[in-house]
C-alpha cells in the first residue's frame, strides 16, 4: 500500500528535482523514440516528460529542460538547487557532473538497488504508465502512439491532480494561478481537421476525420492543426463500470499452487460486476502478457504463455528423440543449457507467437578437449532468393467436366497436405507474406521482395527521417580513404549503421557497393566516413519501398556478369571485384569484394573477378540440379577482351605468370565447356552497379535492368 506524505519536504519550487529514465519500450513511438525521461519538482510535483531514441541523449534533454525551467521561473530569482537520480550511466558521468558543478547544482544519488529513495519519480512513472495504458486500450489505439498518451497523461496530471499535503494542483503551485481545463477532450474523441491544403470543390468536405491525440488521419499522417472540431467518444462495445462500495476488511486472496491445472488457475472469465481497480488489472494483463521477452527463466515461469512455449519446446525434444538420459561421466565436461525467449512477429510487426528455445552453452567448451571441429548448417540468403525465383504454386489440370476437376483438386490438395504433414513437422500458415524480415508480395505475374518496414525503422533509428533524400547512395566525386587527419566519430554508432545497412542489402543490391566501401573503415571511422554512411541512409529514406521483382515469365537458365574496378582502393591500391547472377531475368545473387592481391593491369583485375564469378555460377548450377533443373553450358559476360583471351589461352607468359594458380581454374572450366566467357559492351555491363559510384542517370538505368523497382 502506497503511503501518502502529509507534509511538504521542501519549501519552494526547484529546491529538489527527481529524475528517472523509463525504457526501452518494445514498440517505437511515432517519432522513433524508445525511452522516457521523467523529471518531477518535489515541492509542486509538477512533471516534465521528454522522449529519447537512445540513453545517451539524456544529458541533452536535461540541459534543454534546465534552460526551459530557468526561462519559466526567471533565472534571476530562482534556480535549481538539487537533483536526485539513480546510479544509471546516463546520469552518473563526467559530462553530467561538469554541467551541474558549473550551475552550482548538487547531484544526489539513491543507494544501489534501492528505488525507494527515489520514490517520488518512481511512483510518477507508474501513474503515467497506467494512465497511458488505459488511454490506448480504451479506444484500440495503435501502440506506436504511446508517447502521445504519456504526454497527454503528464499534461492532465499537472492540471488535475492535487499535490499531496495541499489543496492545490501542481500547476497552481508551479505557476501561481489556476489552470484552465475547459478545452480538455477525451483521449480518443473523434475530431475533424480543417483541410486547407487541397484544392476543394464547392461541395467537397472541408475537413478530414481523425482522432484527438489517438488516431491518424485518412491520409495516414499525423496533423498538428489549430482548426480542430471534436465530438464525444461513442463506443458501442464499451460497458459501464459498476461502482461497488469498498470493504473495510480485507480478505486475502486464495493461494494458487504450481500443481494446479491451468483451468483452475485461470478460472472462467465472467462478465460480472467489476471495480475500477479490477478493470485496471484486466487491461494491464491483456496489454503486457506475452508481449515482453523474459530475460530470466523465473520471469517466464510467471507467464502462462511462456510456460506453454517452454513446454512445447520440451515436447519437441521428446517427439524427435534428440536426447537420452545417461549417467554423468566423471571424466567429461558437462555442458549446461540456457533458455532463450523470443517473440515472433508478422510483416506488420505484430507479435503472433512466443518462442522458447533450450540451447546448449557451447561457449563453455574447450577446443581440443571437448570438440575438434564444429558445424552448423545455415541457409544463405542467396539460396532463399534462388528458391523464390523458381517458386511455383500452380498445378494445371484439364477436363471437360468442371465438377470433376474441382473434386479432383480438392482431393489432391487434402492428400498432399496429409502426406507432407505425416512426413514432416509443419504448420499451415497460408500464403507466404513474411520471412526472415522479407516482405513478400505475391502477384499473378511474379513475386515482389522488399524490406520496406525494416528500411523505414532503420531511418528512424538514426534520426534521418526528415533529412533530404539523395538520388544515389554514393557521391561520384568522393574517394573514401582512411583520412588519418580527419576527426574521429563514435565507433559504436558507425558500426551500428553499417550492421543495419548490411542486412538491408539482402533485398537492396543497389546499396551493396556503397555499404561495402563504408564497412572498410569501422576500426577508426572519421567524419567523412560517417557522412557517406548517412548519405546511404538518406538514399534509403527516399526509396524505402523499393525491392526486387521476380517474374514468373522467364526461363530457368543461369547467366552471370563480372566486372572489376582497377586500383579502386586509395589506401592499398587493390582492385574491386563484382558480379551479379540471374536465373532467366531474375537477379538471385551478387557480390562486391576487394581483391586479396594487387593487380598489375586492368586485364588481371578483370580476370580475377571472372574467376570469382565462375565459382558462384558453379555453386548455383549445383543448387538448381538439386532442385531438378539441369543446366547446360553457363554464360559469364565480361567487358574486357584481354581477360577473355587469357581464359582461353593455357600458355604462361610474362603478363600472366605471376597470377596465383587458384585463379587459373577458369581455364579448365572453359576448356571443358562448363562455362563460356562472352564479351559485353560497357553500356550493357550490369555488374557495373557493384563496382564504383555512378551518376544518377546511369545508376537508375542499371537498377531497372536488374529488377529493382517499386510495386504499387
Amino acid at each position: 500500500m502506497h503511503k501518502k506524505g502529509k507534509y511538504l519536504t521542501t519549501k519552494e519550487p526547484l529546491e529538489l528535482l527527481h529524475m528517472d529514465l523509463m525504457g526501452p519500450m518494445q514498440t517505437e513511438s511515432l517519432g522513433g523514440k524508445r525511452y522516457i525521461f521523467v523529471c518531477v519538482d518535489d515541492f509542486s510535483r509538477f512533471t516534465w516528460t521528454c522522449f529519447l531514441r537512445e540513453k545517451f541523449e539524456t544529458f541533452d534533454k536535461f540541459k534543454m529542460l534546465c534552460n526551459k525551467i530557468q526561462n519559466e521561473m526567471n533565472s534571476n530569482i530562482k534556480s535549481i538547487k538539487r537533483i536526485r537520480s539513480d546510479h544509471g550511466r546516463e546520469f552518473e558521468n563526467a559530462t553530467f557532473e561538469t554541467f551541474c558543478n558549473g550551475l552550482g547544482i548538487s547531484h544526489e544519488f539513491s543507494a544501489p538497488r534501492t528505488p525507494q529513495q527515489n520514490g517520488v519519480v518512481e511512483r510518477k512513472n507508474r501513474v503515467l504508465q497506467e494512465m497511458a495504458r488505459v488511454m490506448l486500450l480504451s479506444n484500440n489505439v495503435p501502440r506506436n502512439l504511446w508517447a502521445e498518451a504519456i504526454n497527454t497523461a503528464c499534461y492532465i496530471g499537472n492540471r488535475v491532480f492535487l499535490r499531496p499535503g495541499t489543496r492545490n494542483t501542481s500547476y497552481e503551485l508551479w505557476k501561481g494561478k489556476r489552470p484552465n481545463v475547459s478545452y480538455f477532450h477525451t483521449f480518443g474523441s473523434k475530431c475533424y481537421i480543417l483541410n486547407y491544403r487541397d484544392q476543394l470543390g464547392k461541395f467537397d468536405a472541408k475537413s478530414d476525420e481523425g482522432g484527438y491525440f489517438s488516431d491518424v488521419s485518412p491520409l495516414e499522417e499525423v496533423v498538428v492543426s489549430p482548426n480542430v472540431g471534436t465530438s464525444n467518444v461513442n463506443n458501442n462495445d464499451t460497458q459501464p463500470i459498476d461502482r461497488v462500495p469498498l470493504l473495510d476488511s480485507k480478505e486475502p486472496a486464495p493461494w494458487v499452487r504450481k500443481l494446479h491445472d491451468k483451468e483452475d488457475i485461470i478460472g472462467e472469465v465472467n462478465e460480472g460486476v467489476r471495480t475500477r481497480h479490477q478493470l485496471a488489472n484486466l487491461i494491464s494483463y491483456t496489454c503486457y502478457t506475452s508481449q515482453i521477452e523474459p530475460k530470466k527463466v523465473e520471469e517466464a515461469l510467471n507467464d502462462e504463455f511462456w510456460v506453454l512455449a517452454m513446454q512445447e519446446e520440451l515436447n519437441q525434444f521428446e517427439k524427435n528423440e534428440v536426447w537420452t538420459l545417461v549417467p554423468r561421466p566423471k571424466t567429461t565436461n558437462v555442458i549446461g543449457t540456457k533458455w532463450i525467449f523470443r517473440n515472433k512477429s508478422d510483416e506488420d510487426g505484430n507479435i503472433v507467437r512466443n518462442k522458447a528455445r533450450l540451447v546448449a552453452q557451447g561457449y563453455s567448451q574447450i577446443e581440443g578437449i571437448d570438440f575438434e571441429e564444429t558445424f552448423a548448417p545455415i541457409a544463405r540468403l542467396k539460396s532463399i532468393r534462388l528458391l523464390l525465383s523458381i517458386y511455383v504454386d500452380d498445378i494445371v489440370f484439364g477436363s471437360t467436366n468442371n465438377t470433376k476437376v474441382q473434386q479432383f483438386v480438392d482431393v489432391m490438395s487434402h492428400q498432399f497436405v496429409d502426406v507432407m504433414s505425416h512426413e514432416f513437422e509443419m504448420s499451415l500458415v497460408g500464403e507466404l507474406s513474411y520471412f526472415l524480415g522479407f516482405q513478400i508480395r505475391q502477384l499473378d505475374d511474379g513475386i515482389f521482395i522488399s524490406q520496406a518496414k525494416y528500411a523505414k525503422n532503420l531511418v528512424k533509428k538514426f534520426g534521418l527521417e526528415k533529412a533530404k533524400h539523395c538520388d544515389t547512395p554514393m557521391n561520384t566525386t568522393l574517394k573514401l580513404s582512411k583520412d588519418a587527419s580527419g576527426k574521429s566519430v563514435d565507433q559504436t554508432l558507425y558500426r551500428g549503421m553499417i550492421g543495419s545497412l548490411l542486412y538491408l542489402t539482402a533485398s537492396r543490391p543497389d546499396i551493396s557497393f556503397s555499404v561495402g566501401v563504408c564497412a572498410r573503415y569501422q576500426s577508426d571511422p572519421k567524419e567523412s566516413h560517417l557522412s557517406s554512411v548517412k548519405r546511404v541512409i538518406r538514399f534509403v529514406n527516399g526509396t524505402s519501398n523499393y525491392g526486387i521483382w521476380y517474374s514468373f515469365d522467364t526461363n530457368p537458365s543461369l547467366v552471370g556478369y563480372s566486372d572489376a574496378d582497377w586500383v579502386g582502393n586509395c589506401d592499398d591500391r587493390k582492385s574491386t571485384s563484382s558480379g551479379c547472377f540471374f536465373l532467366g531475368n531474375n537477379l538471385v545473387s551478387w557480390f562486391c569484394k576487394k581483391q586479396n592481391s594487387i593487380s598489375l593491369s586492368t586485364a588481371e583485375a578483370e580476370y580475377i573477378a571472372a574467376g570469382s564469378g565462375c565459382t558462384q555460377l558453379i555453386w548455383m548450377k549445383q543448387m538448381l540440379v538439386n532442385y531438378g533443373f539441369n543446366q547446360g553450358t553457363l554464360t559469364l559476360f565480361c567487358d574486357n577482351m584481354s581477360a577473355i583471351n587469357i581464359s582461353k589461352n593455357p600458355v604462361q607468359h610474362s603478363r600472366t605468370k605471376h597470377i596465383d594458380i587458384r585463379y587459373h581454374f577458369i581455364r579448365e572450366l572453359v576448356e571443358n565447356k562448363c562455362i563460356v566467357l562472352e564479351h559485353v559492351g560497357t553500356n550493357d555491363q550490369l555488374a557495373d552497379l557493384f563496382t564504383k559510384p555512378l551518376d544518377a542517370t546511369r545508376f537508375k538505368t542499371l537498377c531497372r535492368s536488374i529488377g529493382i523497382c517499386l510495386v504499387e
